[in-house]
């Protein structure tokens, strides 16, 4: 479990920024429970030791097994999964436009199958055509309707507590003003949240606009941002958004009008990078696949479009994989529900490679479902099937390797958000590893207003400096192989000690704020010196409270000038009456 060790662990001080910590302590991940509560992305928990986090090999779903079978049927539904827990949230029922409010929660058997679900706390109302992640400890829904087909800007999220079950839900930012979002694609990575097209009327016009905001350490969101756009020629609905290596993917949906019926066979992808918008949007390979002749030959290619699988496209096995949604069959002149499971290989750029058929189909024919990837398992939760009927079935599959045996090439593992309990000086993390695959590390802080520092750049490094103060920490590990190098990460330790007190004008270290002080703030101001980490803190006092304040005090600009100086000699002859 997530371990906590004291200064007795320690056989050294740590020193931050040149200043000695009277004590230090460690928070150390290592079990397979601690890091099956992070992201997982072409990786898996395995059971390793204690535990580890180990590339994914490359794998396609095997058979269909059937497992617990939600309490009602549902569609146009929303899924996630976290730690060990399978969510199944809101949705419709029939042509019912009363749409239902139930969250069901089910824990995986030690076989990675479904247990028996259960009622956990329902939605504020009712909701469909909605989106949701799984993230850092906290469930999200995204847009969709409400009942009346009432597209929402709205946006929610609860907790997530040990046994699967959730807390009040709360309000997050809403999506922008009058840009409420259904049938949208949703995705995260590096703690951000990204809701990518859908449509934002009850025409169901689709669009190509792409939102993202952070998530703060106390589940709540930044305001939502205008991230970079599809191109107008990429507007869509009904598409799901998946990350994976590196990039977020758009894979097919419907054309910008439902009342269109066109399904998509095009599909987009954009760079994603820590702290920045995402790269610009280009074209890979369309959905396409093989013609088969009687004879089993392979005699040409057609476009394979297919949309409604806004949620339950996933990333696994280093493939990108739909599993049914609205398609034109061979033949057909129009869409409608199938079993199919389409499976894009990727390369190791992040383009596809390919498009292909997953020998083994969904068990029925199915649209407006919702699926997960749970550790090496897909799982599948009710839908509509082509006659117009909604599923309470659950079906999952085992991500089988494929022959000849090989990794993903790209992995990401994004840990929990870790809480210190106090402001705290962290100097660095440790991390352990087997195998040979390439692994980085990176990692961010916040401070007690939730407010993140940038991403630190990736580091090879097994005791990465961080060097920042904050309470909430978390990290991510790219693990990253050839196809053939296997790699785990195996524990992580975060090493960090209680920030020291502050005194104000102190630049020296003696505890008072004397003449001495103001000569090296001089010094530093005329750029004569550079501060360390623990002078900055102590010497940016200017502007005034109500003057210029930074993040987290009511006073300071970032920076120790003139103004600095003149503040902390009017102290030091006892000229301040109010310091800082």
């Amino acid at each position: 479990m997530l371990s906590l060790r004291g200064s007795a662990a320690m056989a050294l001080l740590v020193f931050l920024a040149g200043v000695p910590l009277a004590s230090a302590d460690t928070k150390t991940l290592t079990t397979a429970a601690d890091f099956l509560a992070g992201r997982l992305t072409n990786v898996q928990v395995r059971p390793d030791g204690d535990g580890a986090v180990a590339l994914a090999p490359v794998a396609t779903p095997g058979g269909w097994q059937l497992g617990t079978a939600l309490p009602s049927p549902v569609s146009f539904h929303a899924a996630a999964y976290y730690a060990g827990h399978v969510y199944s949230i809101g949705g419709r029922q029939g042509s019912s436009s009363d749409f239902v409010p139930d969250v069901f929660v089910s824990t995986l058997d030690a076989n990675g199958m479904p247990g028996p679900w259960g009622a956990t706390t329902p939605l504020p109302s009712g909701r469909a055509f909605h989106s949701a992640v799984a993230y850092a400890g906290y469930l999200y829904v995204i847009g969709g309707d409400k009942p009346g087909f009432v597209v929402t800007p709205e946006v929610w999220y609860a907790p997530i507590k040990a046994d699967g079950q959730l807390g009040d839900w709360k309000s997050a930012s809403p999506l922008p003003v009058d840009a409420g979002r259904d049938l949208a694609g949703v995705a995260a990575a590096y703690g951000r949240l990204y809701v990518v097209a859908g449509a934002s009327n009850d025409a169901f016009a689709g669009n190509s606009t792409v939102f993202s905001a952070d998530v703060k350490p106390d589940g709540s969101l930044t305001q939502w941002q205008e991230d970079r756009d599809l191109p107008d020629e990429a507007a869509r609905l009904g598409a799901p958004a998946i990350f994976s290596y590196d990039h977020l993917y758009v894979v097919g949906g419907d054309a910008p009008s439902l009342n269109a019926d066109v399904p998509l066979n095009t599909v987009w992808s954009a760079l994603v990078q820590p702290d920045q918008k995402l790269g610009d949007w280009g074209s890979t390979t369309e959905m396409t696949v093989p013609l088969v002749d009687s004879g089993g030959n392979v005699v040409g290619s057609r476009p394979e479009p297919r949309y409604y699988d806004w949620n339950s496209g996933v990333a696994a096995g280093g493939n990108l994989i739909l599993v049914g949604g609205h398609a034109i069959p061979d033949g057909a002149q129009e869409a409608s529900p199938v079993s199919s499971v389409l499976v894009g290989s990727l390369n190791a750029d992040g383009s596809v490679a390919s498009w292909a058929f997953s020998p083994n189909p969904y068990p029925f024919t199915v649209s407006r479902t919702a699926a997960v990837v749970a550790n090496d398992r897909i799982i599948v939760l009710g839908g509509r099937d082509s006659n117009g009927d909604d599923h309470s079935e659950v079906y999952v599959a085992p991500l089988v390797p494929a022959t000849p045996a090989a990794v993903a090439a790209n992995g990401l593992y994004e840990s929990p958000i870790i809480d210190l309990g106090q402001t705290s000086n962290i100097s660095s993390i440790q991390w352990e590893t087997s195998g040979t695959a390439t692994m980085t590390l990176r990692a961010r802080v916040a401070d007690e207003s939730g407010t993140w520092s940038a991403w630190t750049a990736e580091d090879a490094n097994h005791n990465s400096s961080v060097q920042k103060s904050g309470r909430y920490v978390q990290f991510a590990v790219k693990l990253t192989s050839d196809g053939q190098k296997t790699g785990a990460l195996t524990a992580v330790t975060i090493n960090y000690g209680a920030a020291p007190t502050v005194v104000y004008g102190d630049l020296t270290g003696d505890g008072v704020v004397n003449i001495s002080d103001a000569l090296a703030a001089l010094r530093i101001s005329l750029q004569l010196d550079t501060p360390t980490l623990a002078q900055l803190e102590a010497g940016d006092v200017a502007p005034k409270p109500g003057r210029g304040p930074k993040a987290g005090q009511p006073f300071g600009d970032g920076v120790i000038n003139i103004l600095d100086v003149g503040r902390i000699l009017r102290a030091a002859l006892h000229l301040e009456t109010q310091f800082p």
